[in-house]
Protein backbone atom coordinates (compact mmCIF):
# COMPACT_ATOMS: atom_id res chain seq x y z
CA UNK A 1 0.00 0.00 0.00
CA UNK A 2 2.83 2.39 0.90
CA UNK A 3 4.55 1.65 -2.39
CA UNK A 4 1.30 2.39 -4.29
CA UNK A 5 0.91 5.70 -2.45
CA UNK A 6 4.52 6.61 -3.21
CA UNK A 7 4.07 5.77 -6.88
CA UNK A 8 0.88 7.84 -6.99
CA UNK A 9 2.65 10.80 -5.40
CA UNK A 10 5.47 10.61 -7.92
CA UNK A 11 3.07 10.43 -10.86
CA UNK A 12 0.91 13.32 -9.62
CA UNK A 13 4.02 15.44 -9.03
CA UNK A 14 5.31 14.62 -12.51
CA UNK A 15 1.96 15.58 -14.03
CA UNK A 16 1.92 18.93 -12.20
CA UNK A 17 5.54 19.60 -13.17
CA UNK A 18 4.89 18.99 -16.85
CA UNK A 19 1.73 21.13 -16.67
CA UNK A 20 3.72 23.97 -15.09
CA UNK A 21 6.43 23.68 -17.75
CA UNK A 22 3.74 23.72 -20.45
CA UNK A 23 2.34 26.94 -18.97
CA UNK A 24 5.81 28.50 -18.94
CA UNK A 25 6.33 27.46 -22.57
CA UNK A 26 3.01 29.00 -23.60
CA UNK A 27 3.82 32.27 -21.81
CA UNK A 28 7.30 32.32 -23.40
CA UNK A 29 5.75 31.84 -26.83
CA UNK A 30 3.05 34.50 -26.27
CA UNK A 31 5.01 37.06 -24.24
CA UNK A 32 8.72 36.06 -23.98
CA UNK A 33 10.51 36.55 -20.68
CA UNK A 34 13.45 34.15 -21.08
CA UNK A 35 16.20 36.07 -22.84
CA UNK A 36 19.83 35.83 -23.84
CA UNK A 37 22.47 38.58 -23.99
CA UNK A 38 25.33 39.09 -26.45
CA UNK A 39 28.06 41.64 -25.91
CA UNK A 40 28.77 44.03 -28.79
CA UNK A 41 32.39 43.59 -29.84
CA UNK A 42 34.81 45.45 -32.13
CA UNK A 43 33.08 48.83 -31.78
CA UNK A 44 33.98 51.47 -34.38
CA UNK A 45 32.90 55.11 -34.72
CA UNK A 46 31.37 55.95 -38.12
CA UNK A 47 30.81 59.69 -37.69
CA UNK A 48 28.10 61.71 -35.98
CA UNK A 49 26.39 59.62 -33.31
CA UNK A 50 26.75 56.45 -35.39
CA UNK A 51 28.81 53.50 -34.18
CA UNK A 52 29.01 49.89 -35.32
CA UNK A 53 29.72 46.68 -33.46
CA UNK A 54 29.94 42.97 -34.28
CA UNK A 55 27.55 40.25 -33.00
CA UNK A 56 28.52 36.61 -32.61
CA UNK A 57 26.77 34.28 -33.21
CA UNK A 58 24.54 35.89 -35.87
CA UNK A 59 20.96 36.78 -34.93
CA UNK A 60 17.81 35.20 -36.27
CA UNK A 61 16.15 37.47 -38.78
CA UNK A 62 12.87 37.51 -36.85
CA UNK A 63 14.42 38.12 -33.42
CA UNK A 64 13.19 41.06 -31.33
CA UNK A 65 16.30 43.00 -30.28
CA UNK A 66 16.91 45.33 -27.33
CA UNK A 67 20.00 47.50 -26.83
CA UNK A 68 21.47 47.63 -23.31
CA UNK A 69 23.94 50.15 -21.96
CA UNK A 70 25.54 48.94 -18.72
CA UNK A 71 22.54 46.65 -18.33
CA UNK A 72 19.95 49.45 -18.84
CA UNK A 73 17.51 49.28 -21.76
CA UNK A 74 17.87 52.17 -24.24
CA UNK A 75 17.02 53.02 -27.82
CA UNK A 76 14.59 52.62 -30.66
CA UNK A 77 15.33 49.68 -32.94
CA UNK A 78 13.18 51.05 -35.80
CA UNK A 79 15.81 53.64 -36.72
CA UNK A 80 17.63 53.78 -40.04
CA UNK A 81 21.39 54.32 -40.42
CA UNK A 82 20.90 58.03 -41.16
CA UNK A 83 18.54 58.46 -38.21
CA UNK A 84 21.05 56.85 -35.84
CA UNK A 85 23.83 59.07 -37.19
CA UNK A 86 21.76 62.29 -36.89
CA UNK A 87 19.60 61.70 -33.80
CA UNK A 88 21.76 59.51 -31.53
CA UNK A 89 20.55 59.12 -27.94
CA UNK A 90 20.02 55.36 -27.98
CA UNK A 91 18.66 54.88 -31.49
CA UNK A 92 19.98 51.77 -33.18
CA UNK A 93 19.50 49.36 -36.05
CA UNK A 94 20.36 45.67 -35.82
CA UNK A 95 21.55 43.50 -38.69
CA UNK A 96 22.32 39.78 -38.46
CA UNK A 97 26.04 40.16 -37.68
CA UNK A 98 26.32 43.89 -36.93
CA UNK A 99 24.50 46.52 -34.89
CA UNK A 100 24.50 50.23 -35.75
CA UNK A 101 23.92 52.11 -32.53
CA UNK A 102 24.40 55.28 -30.48
CA UNK A 103 24.90 55.88 -26.77
CA UNK A 104 22.09 57.09 -24.53
CA UNK A 105 23.62 60.56 -24.03
CA UNK A 106 25.50 61.09 -27.31
CA UNK A 107 28.96 60.26 -25.92
CA UNK A 108 31.45 58.10 -27.82
CA UNK A 109 31.17 54.40 -26.78
CA UNK A 110 34.93 54.07 -27.34
CA UNK A 111 35.55 56.68 -24.62
CA UNK A 112 32.68 56.44 -22.10
CA UNK A 113 33.81 53.11 -20.56
CA UNK A 114 30.32 51.60 -20.81
CA UNK A 115 29.41 48.07 -21.84
CA UNK A 116 26.95 47.58 -24.69
CA UNK A 117 24.92 44.41 -25.21
CA UNK A 118 21.93 43.25 -27.18
CA UNK A 119 19.17 41.16 -25.61
CA UNK A 120 16.90 38.82 -27.53
CA UNK A 121 14.15 36.44 -26.39
CA UNK A 122 14.77 32.70 -26.43
CA UNK A 123 12.53 31.28 -29.16
CA UNK A 124 11.16 27.82 -28.37
CA UNK A 125 10.08 25.45 -31.17
CA UNK A 126 6.31 25.51 -31.64
CA UNK A 127 5.93 21.81 -30.80
CA UNK A 128 7.35 22.09 -27.26
CA UNK A 129 4.15 23.37 -25.51
CA UNK A 130 2.09 20.59 -27.10
CA UNK A 131 4.64 17.96 -26.07
CA UNK A 132 4.66 19.18 -22.46
CA UNK A 133 0.85 19.15 -22.30
CA UNK A 134 0.86 15.59 -23.58
CA UNK A 135 3.49 14.56 -21.04
CA UNK A 136 1.40 16.08 -18.24
CA UNK A 137 -1.48 13.74 -19.18
CA UNK A 138 0.61 10.57 -19.33
CA UNK A 139 0.98 10.15 -15.53
CA UNK A 140 -2.79 10.57 -15.08
CA UNK A 141 -3.42 7.83 -17.65
CA UNK A 142 -0.91 5.58 -15.89
CA UNK A 143 -2.72 6.14 -12.60
CA UNK A 144 -6.07 5.32 -14.17
CA UNK A 145 -4.76 2.12 -15.72
CA UNK A 146 -2.83 0.98 -12.64
CA UNK A 147 -5.84 1.53 -10.40
CA UNK A 148 -7.79 -1.20 -12.23
CA UNK A 149 -11.50 -1.21 -11.70
CA UNK A 150 -13.49 1.96 -11.20
CA UNK A 151 -14.28 0.93 -7.64
CA UNK A 152 -10.61 1.20 -6.76
CA UNK A 153 -10.07 4.41 -8.73
CA UNK A 154 -12.41 6.59 -6.66
CA UNK A 155 -10.80 5.77 -3.26
CA UNK A 156 -7.43 6.29 -4.86
CA UNK A 157 -8.38 9.77 -6.07
CA UNK A 158 -9.63 10.63 -2.60
CA UNK A 159 -6.36 9.57 -1.05
CA UNK A 160 -4.32 11.55 -3.55
CA UNK A 161 -6.43 14.67 -2.96
CA UNK A 162 -4.02 15.57 -0.19
CA UNK A 163 -1.19 15.63 -2.73
CA UNK A 164 -3.15 18.02 -4.91
CA UNK A 165 -3.78 20.21 -1.87
CA UNK A 166 -0.08 20.44 -1.13
CA UNK A 167 0.58 21.23 -4.79
CA UNK A 168 -1.94 24.07 -4.59
CA UNK A 169 -0.23 25.46 -1.50
CA UNK A 170 3.07 25.27 -3.34
CA UNK A 171 1.73 27.29 -6.28
CA UNK A 172 0.17 29.84 -3.92
CA UNK A 173 3.51 30.19 -2.15
CA UNK A 174 5.28 30.57 -5.47
CA UNK A 175 3.02 33.45 -6.53
CA UNK A 176 3.32 35.04 -3.10
CA UNK A 177 7.10 34.87 -3.27
CA UNK A 178 7.04 36.43 -6.74
CA UNK A 179 4.90 39.27 -5.39
CA UNK A 180 7.37 39.91 -2.56
CA UNK A 181 10.24 39.95 -5.04
CA UNK A 182 8.30 42.47 -7.11
CA UNK A 183 7.83 44.75 -4.08
CA UNK A 184 11.54 44.59 -3.30
CA UNK A 185 12.69 45.17 -6.90
CA UNK A 186 9.85 46.99 -8.74
CA UNK A 187 9.32 46.48 -12.46
CA UNK A 188 9.62 49.45 -14.78
CA UNK A 189 6.01 50.58 -15.26
CA UNK A 190 6.40 53.45 -17.73
CA UNK A 191 9.85 54.53 -18.88
CA UNK A 192 9.49 58.32 -18.86
CA UNK A 193 7.52 58.47 -15.61
CA UNK A 194 10.05 56.15 -13.94
CA UNK A 195 12.80 58.50 -15.11
CA UNK A 196 10.94 61.49 -13.66
CA UNK A 197 10.55 59.80 -10.28
CA UNK A 198 14.25 58.94 -10.20
CA UNK A 199 15.56 62.37 -11.22
CA UNK A 200 13.09 65.03 -10.05
CA UNK A 201 15.55 66.02 -7.30
CA UNK A 202 19.05 66.33 -8.82
CA UNK A 203 21.93 65.94 -6.34
CA UNK A 204 22.82 69.20 -4.64
CA UNK A 205 19.64 71.01 -5.70
CA UNK A 206 16.61 72.02 -3.68
CA UNK A 207 13.78 69.46 -3.98
CA UNK A 208 10.58 70.71 -5.63
CA UNK A 209 7.74 71.93 -3.45
CA UNK A 210 5.15 72.11 -6.28
CA UNK A 211 4.16 69.12 -8.41
CA UNK A 212 1.93 69.00 -11.49
CA UNK A 213 0.31 65.69 -12.41
CA UNK A 214 -1.98 64.83 -15.27
CA UNK A 215 -2.00 63.64 -18.87
CA UNK A 216 -0.08 64.96 -21.89
CA UNK A 217 -2.03 68.22 -21.41
CA UNK A 218 0.03 68.67 -18.25
CA UNK A 219 3.24 67.17 -19.66
CA UNK A 220 3.14 69.39 -22.77
CA UNK A 221 1.51 72.54 -21.36
CA UNK A 222 3.04 73.52 -17.99
CA UNK A 223 6.56 75.01 -18.04
CA UNK A 224 8.01 74.85 -14.50
CA UNK A 225 10.85 77.31 -15.20
CA UNK A 226 8.39 79.97 -16.40
CA UNK A 227 6.04 79.40 -13.47
CA UNK A 228 8.83 79.63 -10.88
CA UNK A 229 10.18 82.88 -12.34
CA UNK A 230 6.73 84.50 -12.18
CA UNK A 231 6.17 83.28 -8.64
CA UNK A 232 9.57 84.73 -7.63
CA UNK A 233 8.52 88.12 -9.01
CA UNK A 234 5.49 87.91 -6.71
CA UNK A 235 7.71 87.13 -3.72
CA UNK A 236 6.69 83.46 -3.49
CA UNK A 237 9.49 80.90 -3.57
CA UNK A 238 8.56 77.80 -5.54
CA UNK A 239 10.47 75.06 -7.31
CA UNK A 240 8.05 73.09 -9.44
CA UNK A 241 8.24 69.84 -11.40
CA UNK A 242 6.05 68.48 -14.18
CA UNK A 243 5.04 64.83 -13.56
CA UNK A 244 2.62 64.71 -16.50
CA UNK A 245 2.46 61.39 -18.33
CA UNK A 246 0.92 60.66 -21.70
CA UNK A 247 -2.46 58.92 -21.69
CA UNK A 248 -3.11 59.26 -17.93
CA UNK A 249 -6.81 59.22 -17.07
CA UNK A 250 -8.95 59.27 -13.96
CA UNK A 251 -8.68 55.55 -13.08
CA UNK A 252 -4.87 55.70 -13.17
CA UNK A 253 -4.43 58.99 -11.30
CA UNK A 254 -4.55 57.57 -7.72
CA UNK A 255 -1.72 55.18 -8.58
CA UNK A 256 0.35 57.97 -10.19
CA UNK A 257 -0.14 60.19 -7.15
CA UNK A 258 0.68 57.32 -4.80
CA UNK A 259 4.03 56.73 -6.52
CA UNK A 260 4.92 60.45 -6.47
CA UNK A 261 4.14 60.79 -2.76
CA UNK A 262 6.13 57.65 -2.02
CA UNK A 263 9.15 59.12 -3.85
CA UNK A 264 8.87 62.36 -1.83
CA UNK A 265 10.45 60.76 1.25
CA UNK A 266 11.14 64.00 3.14
CA UNK A 267 7.73 65.58 2.38
CA UNK A 268 9.12 68.58 0.50
CA UNK A 269 6.03 68.78 -1.72
CA UNK A 270 3.58 71.35 -0.38
CA UNK A 271 1.37 72.03 -3.40
CA UNK A 272 0.11 69.35 -5.79
CA UNK A 273 -1.81 70.56 -8.85
CA UNK A 274 -3.92 67.80 -10.42
CA UNK A 275 -5.53 67.83 -13.84
CA UNK A 276 -7.96 64.98 -14.55
CA UNK A 277 -9.22 63.47 -17.79
CA UNK A 278 -12.45 61.50 -18.03
CA UNK A 279 -12.16 57.70 -18.27
CA UNK A 280 -11.36 56.34 -21.71
CA UNK A 281 -14.26 54.34 -23.07
CA UNK A 282 -12.14 51.41 -24.17
CA UNK A 283 -8.66 49.99 -23.62
CA UNK A 284 -6.61 49.70 -26.79
CA UNK A 285 -5.62 46.12 -27.52
CA UNK A 286 -2.00 47.22 -27.97
CA UNK A 287 -1.91 48.19 -24.28
CA UNK A 288 -3.46 45.09 -22.73
CA UNK A 289 -0.08 43.43 -22.16
CA UNK A 290 1.56 46.52 -20.67
CA UNK A 291 2.98 46.60 -17.16
CA UNK A 292 1.46 50.07 -16.79
CA UNK A 293 -2.14 48.87 -17.16
CA UNK A 294 -1.53 45.89 -14.91
CA UNK A 295 -0.04 48.22 -12.30
CA UNK A 296 -3.12 50.39 -11.78
CA UNK A 297 -5.86 47.87 -12.57
CA UNK A 298 -6.34 46.83 -8.96
CA UNK A 299 -9.58 46.04 -7.15
CA UNK A 300 -10.33 49.74 -6.67
CA UNK A 301 -9.89 50.59 -10.35
CA UNK A 302 -11.95 47.59 -11.47
CA UNK A 303 -14.81 48.54 -9.14
CA UNK A 304 -14.79 52.07 -10.53
CA UNK A 305 -14.63 50.80 -14.10
CA UNK A 306 -17.65 48.57 -13.43
CA UNK A 307 -19.54 51.53 -11.97
CA UNK A 308 -18.61 53.68 -14.95
CA UNK A 309 -19.79 51.17 -17.55
CA UNK A 310 -22.93 50.40 -15.56
CA UNK A 311 -24.05 54.04 -15.31
CA UNK A 312 -22.95 55.17 -18.78
CA UNK A 313 -26.03 54.90 -20.98
CA UNK A 314 -24.42 56.29 -24.13
CA UNK A 315 -23.54 52.80 -25.45
CA UNK A 316 -25.41 49.52 -25.79
CA UNK A 317 -25.14 47.05 -22.93
CA UNK A 318 -23.20 44.61 -25.11
CA UNK A 319 -20.57 47.23 -25.92
CA UNK A 320 -20.25 48.12 -22.25
CA UNK A 321 -19.86 44.47 -21.24
CA UNK A 322 -17.15 43.89 -23.85
CA UNK A 323 -15.27 47.04 -22.84
CA UNK A 324 -15.32 46.01 -19.17
CA UNK A 325 -14.30 42.42 -19.96
CA UNK A 326 -11.16 43.66 -21.74
CA UNK A 327 -9.99 45.23 -18.49
CA UNK A 328 -9.78 41.78 -16.90
CA UNK A 329 -6.63 41.09 -18.93
CA UNK A 330 -4.43 43.70 -17.17
CA UNK A 331 -6.27 43.05 -13.89
CA UNK A 332 -5.41 39.34 -13.90
CA UNK A 333 -1.85 40.05 -14.99
CA UNK A 334 -1.37 42.31 -12.00
CA UNK A 335 -3.13 40.05 -9.50
CA UNK A 336 -1.27 36.92 -10.64
CA UNK A 337 2.08 38.67 -10.34
CA UNK A 338 2.85 38.72 -14.05
CA UNK A 339 3.49 42.44 -13.75
CA UNK A 340 4.27 44.14 -10.46
CA UNK A 341 4.96 40.88 -8.64
CA UNK A 342 7.04 38.83 -11.02
CA UNK A 343 9.82 41.32 -11.61
CA UNK A 344 12.06 38.48 -12.62
CA UNK A 345 9.63 37.77 -15.47
CA UNK A 346 8.36 41.21 -16.51
CA UNK A 347 11.78 42.89 -16.45
CA UNK A 348 12.80 40.55 -19.28
CA UNK A 349 9.66 40.85 -21.39
CA UNK A 350 9.61 42.46 -24.80
CA UNK A 351 9.20 46.24 -24.26
CA UNK A 352 7.37 46.41 -27.59
CA UNK A 353 4.47 44.60 -25.94
CA UNK A 354 3.28 48.04 -24.81
CA UNK A 355 2.77 51.27 -26.69
CA UNK A 356 3.37 53.16 -23.45
CA UNK A 357 7.13 52.97 -23.88
CA UNK A 358 8.82 56.34 -24.25
CA UNK A 359 11.80 56.86 -26.53
CA UNK A 360 13.66 59.20 -24.19
CA UNK A 361 14.71 57.05 -21.27
CA UNK A 362 17.31 59.66 -20.34
CA UNK A 363 14.88 62.57 -20.55
CA UNK A 364 16.43 64.18 -23.62
CA UNK A 365 15.31 67.77 -24.07
CA UNK A 366 13.22 67.92 -20.89
CA UNK A 367 13.14 70.87 -18.50
CA UNK A 368 11.99 69.75 -15.04
CA UNK A 369 9.73 67.16 -16.60
CA UNK A 370 8.34 69.45 -19.34
CA UNK A 371 8.76 68.88 -23.08
CA UNK A 372 6.76 70.80 -25.67
CA UNK A 373 5.35 68.99 -28.68
CA UNK A 374 7.38 71.33 -30.91
CA UNK A 375 10.67 70.23 -29.35
CA UNK A 376 9.52 66.61 -29.43
CA UNK A 377 8.99 66.80 -33.18
CA UNK A 378 12.47 68.28 -33.73
CA UNK A 379 14.19 65.15 -32.42
CA UNK A 380 11.58 62.46 -33.21
CA UNK A 381 12.39 59.85 -35.84
CA UNK A 382 10.64 57.02 -37.64
CA UNK A 383 6.98 56.40 -36.93
CA UNK A 384 6.90 58.86 -34.01
CA UNK A 385 7.90 61.68 -36.34
CA UNK A 386 5.33 60.61 -38.93
CA UNK A 387 2.53 60.65 -36.34
CA UNK A 388 3.47 64.12 -35.06
CA UNK A 389 3.70 65.54 -38.57
CA UNK A 390 0.36 64.04 -39.54
CA UNK A 391 -1.36 65.46 -36.46
CA UNK A 392 0.09 68.92 -37.06
CA UNK A 393 -0.74 68.89 -40.78
CA UNK A 394 -4.29 67.73 -40.14
CA UNK A 395 -4.76 70.57 -37.66
CA UNK A 396 -3.42 73.18 -40.08
CA UNK A 397 -5.74 71.94 -42.82
CA UNK A 398 -8.83 71.84 -40.63
CA UNK A 399 -8.62 75.12 -38.73
CA UNK A 400 -10.85 78.00 -39.72
CA UNK A 401 -10.42 81.65 -38.91
CA UNK A 402 -8.26 82.89 -36.05
CA UNK A 403 -9.72 80.66 -33.33
CA UNK A 404 -9.78 76.90 -32.93
CA UNK A 405 -13.10 75.11 -32.81
CA UNK A 406 -12.91 73.38 -29.44
CA UNK A 407 -15.10 71.66 -26.88
CA UNK A 408 -15.08 74.60 -24.47
CA UNK A 409 -17.05 77.56 -25.88
CA UNK A 410 -17.81 79.20 -22.52
CA UNK A 411 -18.11 78.71 -18.77
CA UNK A 412 -19.33 75.20 -17.88
CA UNK A 413 -22.69 74.52 -16.35
CA UNK A 414 -23.14 73.53 -12.71
CA UNK A 415 -25.37 70.50 -13.19
CA UNK A 416 -23.54 67.26 -12.29
CA UNK A 417 -22.99 65.27 -15.51
CA UNK A 418 -23.51 61.49 -15.88
CA UNK A 419 -21.13 59.34 -13.77
CA UNK A 420 -20.36 62.41 -11.65
CA UNK A 421 -20.51 60.42 -8.41
CA UNK A 422 -17.66 58.23 -9.63
CA UNK A 423 -15.61 61.29 -10.57
CA UNK A 424 -16.32 62.93 -7.20
CA UNK A 425 -15.19 59.78 -5.38
CA UNK A 426 -11.84 59.90 -7.18
CA UNK A 427 -11.48 63.62 -6.38
CA UNK A 428 -12.10 62.94 -2.68
CA UNK A 429 -9.64 60.05 -2.76
CA UNK A 430 -6.92 62.21 -4.32
CA UNK A 431 -7.58 65.08 -1.92
CA UNK A 432 -7.26 62.80 1.10
CA UNK A 433 -3.98 61.32 -0.17
CA UNK A 434 -2.48 64.79 -0.67
CA UNK A 435 -3.69 66.11 2.69
CA UNK A 436 -2.39 63.04 4.52
CA UNK A 437 1.01 63.75 2.98
CA UNK A 438 0.95 67.26 4.46
CA UNK A 439 0.40 69.04 1.13
CA UNK A 440 -2.43 71.09 -0.38
CA UNK A 441 -4.38 69.72 -3.39
CA UNK A 442 -5.30 72.08 -6.22
CA UNK A 443 -7.42 70.86 -9.14
CA UNK A 444 -6.96 72.31 -12.61
CA UNK A 445 -9.12 72.43 -15.74
CA UNK A 446 -7.13 73.18 -18.91
CA UNK A 447 -8.33 74.59 -22.29
CA UNK A 448 -8.84 71.17 -23.90
CA UNK A 449 -10.50 69.51 -20.90
CA UNK A 450 -13.44 67.12 -21.42
CA UNK A 451 -13.97 66.80 -17.64
CA UNK A 452 -14.64 70.48 -17.01
CA UNK A 453 -18.30 69.86 -16.20
CA UNK A 454 -17.32 67.31 -13.54
CA UNK A 455 -14.75 69.62 -11.97
CA UNK A 456 -17.10 72.62 -12.02
CA UNK A 457 -19.82 70.59 -10.29
CA UNK A 458 -17.31 69.35 -7.70
CA UNK A 459 -16.21 72.92 -7.03
CA UNK A 460 -19.76 74.20 -6.63
CA UNK A 461 -20.75 71.37 -4.26
CA UNK A 462 -17.64 71.67 -2.07
CA UNK A 463 -16.08 68.35 -3.04
CA UNK A 464 -12.82 70.14 -3.84
CA UNK A 465 -11.43 73.15 -2.00
CA UNK A 466 -9.12 74.77 -4.54
CA UNK A 467 -10.03 74.87 -8.22
CA UNK A 468 -8.38 76.70 -11.12
CA UNK A 469 -10.44 76.83 -14.32
CA UNK A 470 -8.54 77.98 -17.43
CA UNK A 471 -10.82 76.19 -19.82
CA UNK A 472 -13.14 78.41 -21.82
CA UNK A 473 -12.93 80.73 -24.80
CA UNK A 474 -14.98 83.48 -23.17
CA UNK A 475 -12.47 84.21 -20.39
CA UNK A 476 -9.27 83.20 -22.22
CA UNK A 477 -9.84 83.78 -25.94
CA UNK A 478 -6.12 84.03 -26.76
CA UNK A 479 -5.53 80.42 -25.62
CA UNK A 480 -7.86 79.30 -28.41
CA UNK A 481 -6.03 81.11 -31.17
CA UNK A 482 -4.71 78.78 -33.85
CA UNK A 483 -1.16 80.08 -33.68
CA UNK A 484 -0.89 78.82 -30.08
CA UNK A 485 -1.90 75.24 -30.96
CA UNK A 486 0.16 72.33 -32.24
CA UNK A 487 -2.93 70.26 -32.95
CA UNK A 488 -6.55 70.12 -31.83
CA UNK A 489 -5.59 68.63 -28.47
CA UNK A 490 -2.31 70.32 -27.55
CA UNK A 491 -0.79 73.78 -27.24
CA UNK A 492 2.53 74.52 -28.87
CA UNK A 493 5.58 76.00 -27.11
CA UNK A 494 4.23 79.58 -27.20
CA UNK A 495 0.79 78.40 -26.07
CA UNK A 496 2.33 76.47 -23.17
CA UNK A 497 4.15 79.59 -21.99
CA UNK A 498 0.98 81.71 -22.16
CA UNK A 499 -1.00 79.03 -20.34
CA UNK A 500 1.68 78.72 -17.64
CA UNK A 501 1.66 82.48 -17.06
CA UNK A 502 -2.08 82.42 -16.38
CA UNK A 503 -1.70 79.37 -14.16
CA UNK A 504 1.05 81.10 -12.16
CA UNK A 505 -1.18 84.10 -11.47
CA UNK A 506 -4.06 81.90 -10.32
CA UNK A 507 -1.88 79.58 -8.24
CA UNK A 508 -0.19 82.55 -6.58
CA UNK A 509 -3.54 83.71 -5.21
CA UNK A 510 -4.30 80.28 -3.73
CA UNK A 511 -0.88 80.03 -2.09
CA UNK A 512 -1.22 83.53 -0.64
CA UNK A 513 -4.68 82.66 0.75
CA UNK A 514 -3.46 79.40 2.32
CA UNK A 515 -0.42 81.06 3.87
CA UNK A 516 -2.51 83.90 5.32
CA UNK A 517 -4.86 81.38 6.96
CA UNK A 518 -2.01 79.59 8.72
Amino acid sequence: MKRAALNATVLITASLLFAFLALVAVVQDFDPFLTTKQRIESIESLGGFLNSGRIEPPLRRSATVELLEDGVLIGDSSSSRDQVRAAGYGHFRCLRRFVLFSSSDGTNPLENSRQYEIRTPIILPGWIPGLLVSLSLVPILILAVSSGRTGRLIPFLLRTGRVCGFAGLFLFGLLGTARLIGVAVPTSIEALFDWKLATFTPPGETPPNVAFIGSSRTYRHIVPVVLDSIMAEKGQETRSYNFGVQGARVFEMPRILERILKADLDHYLKWIVISLERPGWDVRSANLKSARLADYHDNRAMRRAFQYYLTNQSRAMGDRARAFAKRFVPYLRGRLSFSRGSTWIRARMDPKATRYRIRRLEGQGHSRGFLSVDDDMKTAVGKSLEVLRERHARFLEGREGEQVAGPNPGPPGRTPPPAYELFAEVLQDLSSMVRDHGAVPVFLSHPINQSREDLAAADSTGVIEHFIAIDNRTDYPHLFRAELRFDQGHLNQDGAIEYTKILADRLSLIIATEESDQ
